[in-house]
């Protein structure tokens, strides 16, 4: 399931705007990265913020909204 689960979220992650990439994962890492945010909409993930700090607060807010 979890091989499942990042597959999703990489492709996810891999088809979402430069501007919410991490900096440190221009490519989606080949495990879930911890913490992370996954944004669902409509039971899709849509965009994807691996291994966030507290100074990409503004990124994440930013990509719920």
């Amino acid at each position: 399931e979890s091989k499942e689960v990042n597959q999703i979220v990489a492709e996810a992650y891999n088809n979402q705007d430069d501007m919410f990439k991490h900096n440190n994962f221009p490519k989606y890492p080949d495990s879930f990265l911890t913490p992370s945010a996954c944004y669902f909409k409509e039971g899709e993930v849509t965009n994807v913020l691996p291994g966030f700090i507290k100074t990409m607060a503004e990124l994440l807010y930013e990509m719920i909204i």
